[in-house]
Order: structure tokens, then sequence, then C-alpha cells
């Protein structure tokens, strides 16, 4: 099934001059384009740009593999055009609305990429990714600026065309994977959360995809061969959740207490590109209260051991729970006495 990129241009093309298919001088108008990206279930951007040197978020090496339709939409095409002409060039600044330009086959400043049937005023089509970068676009990343003139005929060479005939935008394709993040620190545990924290590569990034597999781990604690997430591995196709900053947060609620899950954290560009795994094992404990707290905090697992360390640091640690409980009993009836013997005074 071929996925649909969506990448809206809305570009006022409107004819100048004295014939009568095209529109007056009065109602002449500049070009416009506006350029929106809607990434299939992937979070939204919507950008407005006025000038063709602005760029959106790039195609990715998933899109340009999947050879994904771009759909665009060309407004206020002028009467009597029926084809729309599209040209690559190498800037914006490129002459190719000159004919003279587009005619001359040793210049590769302006070449032609390929043409579209026009419906007036407002033409909608499909342009593959393959189409605009070439069957080997996904070998090489690229940003590239294209042409889309009004026009009468293919691979017109014949025609100067007017700037309110032209329509002109950049396309970003990125096939570049960034590199992979880094765990900093560790082991991780928690109790309904487990938080860890990592370095993202430098670049152009937007986050990190994380990926959790509750049966990732052996019970001691070492990423199992058999697992979803292994070091170094490409991430799964489904259930990355993007997180923004270099700490992932994640629900452990459907990880047993005291037992390890696999974490697989990857790098994410601007194109969505991730990176491969990093992977480390969490373990899920059950939060005890303040002592236990303070007893992991001091690096003990084991709560026995850490009580008989610490009796005399820890207010109560070496009392059982029937001494315990007799002291809370004593205070509260001595706070009931002074309270009694304030109201008195």
């Amino acid at each position: 099934m071929r996925t649909t990129h969506r990448l809206w241009l809305s570009a006022l093309i409107v004819a100048l001059g004295a014939t009568s298919a095209l529109a007056s001088p009065a109602h002449a108008q500049n070009m416009s384009v506006r350029f929106t990206e809607q990434f299939g279930g992937r979070e939204l951007m919507t950008l407005l740009y006025e000038t063709p040197e602005a760029t959106g978020q790039p195609l990715s090496l998933e899109e340009c593999t999947d050879n994904i339709a771009i759909p665009l939409e060309i407004t206020n095409v002028p009467t009597g055009t029926t084809q729309i002409d599209v040209w690559f060039g190498s800037s914006a600044d490129a002459d190719c609305p000159t004919a003279s330009v587009r005619a001359d086959t040793t210049n590769t400043s302006c070449e032609y990429v390929t043409t579209f049937s026009a419906m007036v005023p407002t033409t909608e089509i499909d342009a593959l990714v393959s189409q605009l970068f070439g069957a080997d676009a996904c070998d090489t990343s690229a940003d590239r600026t294209f042409f889309f003139f009004a026009s009468t005929t293919a691979q017109n060479t014949s025609k100067d065309f007017t700037a309110a005939e032209t329509a002109t935008f950049r396309i970003a394709l990125d096939v570049d994977p960034p590199g992979a993040p880094t765990i900093d620190g560790g082991p991780f545990e928690g109790d309904q959360t487990i938080e860890i924290t990592y370095d993202l590569p430098e670049g152009t990034l937007v986050g990190a995809n994380v990926y959790v597999d509750p049966a990732g781990c052996t019970a001691e604690g070492e990423i199992d061969p058999a697992g979803s997430l292994q070091d170094g591995a490409e991430p799964p196709s489904t259930g990355g959740d993007l997180q923004r900053g270099e700490t992932a947060t994640v629900d452990a609620s459907d990880i047993e207490y005291n037992t390890f899950a696999a974490v697989g954290i990857t790098a994410v560009d601007q194109a969505r590109n991730e990176s491969t795994l990093v992977v480390t094992c969490v373990r899920r404990v059950e939060i005890e209260g303040a002592l236990s707290s303070y007893c992991r905090s001091k690096g003990f697992d084991d709560m026995e051991e850490c009580l008989a360390e610490y009796e005399c640091s820890v207010p109560g640690a070496g009392l059982g729970g029937r001494a315990r409980a007799t002291m809370i009993v004593l205070l509260g009836a001595a706070l009931l006495v002074l309270a009694r013997r304030n109201r008195r005074s």
C-alpha cells in the first residue's frame, strides 16, 4: 500500500500579458506558496512560507523507500493551461523560466523532471518521490528547488515563463539516520514509572523514541538475546514513544514487581529517521515508604541488612513492628495530654 505524505502546495499562478487566454495585468498576483506537511500517524507540522528559500520537514528514508505520493494542489492556474511542467533548478535563483536556459542540453542548472496534466483554476497532482528525485533517490540526501510552470506543452523549451506563471519551492530528502544515543548512568528502577537518562548525539534532532519489551531481559538483569530489543539493531516498526529532552519516562505498570524489562532508545531527527537501538534493563520495585527509599538510596537490596546497619541513624529503624505501634500510641497519648493542659491554661 502506498503511504501518502501530505505536502500541500498552494501557488498563485496568474498570467500576465495581453493574450485573451490569460488573466489581465490588472488581476495579476505575485506568487505565494503555502506549504503544509502531515506525516501519517506522526506529529503534524504546518508551515507557511512566503519565499522559495524556505523548506519544511524533510522526507525520511522510510518515505523514500516506500516511494510515497506527494499530493500537490496548485491554485489559480491560468485559463488555457493544459500542462504543469516541472523542472529541477540548482537554486531558487536558477534561470529556469527562461526558454533558452531550458533548451540548453549542456546546462545542468535547470533539468526537466516531469509533466502533469492541468485542470483550471485548481490542479491537484500526486508526485512520487521517484518522479521528483529520481530512481536512485534513496541513496543520497538532497535538498532541491522545483519550478512549476503553467504550460500548454510538455517539456516546454520555447516559452519564457513569467513570475505569475511560475511556482517555486524546495523539498529536502534526508536518508541519513542519526547516531545512536548513549545511556547515562543506571541501573534504573522505579514503581509506577521509571526514569532513564541518556545523551543524544549532536545534530538536528527532535528527541528520542522509547520502546519497552517487558520480557526483554533475563532474571539477572541482562538483555535477553531472544528479546525484541537488541543493542545496535534496527528499531521496531511500531510501538515507539517519542519523547523530548534527554530523560525518558517509562510506564512500568505492565511490568511485574522485582523483574527486569528491556528499554530501547533511538535518536530521532527532523525527518523522523531513527538511529539504531541502545538498550538497557530496568527493574520495577515496590516503593514501601520512606524507610525503604532511604535503604535503596544507600545501595541496599536487603531491607533487614539496611535496618541493622542504620538503626541508629534512622529514627525507629531498630524497632520491631509491635514496638513501633506502641510508640505511636504513647506519642498520641502524650500529645492529647499536652493539648488538654493548654486548654486549661
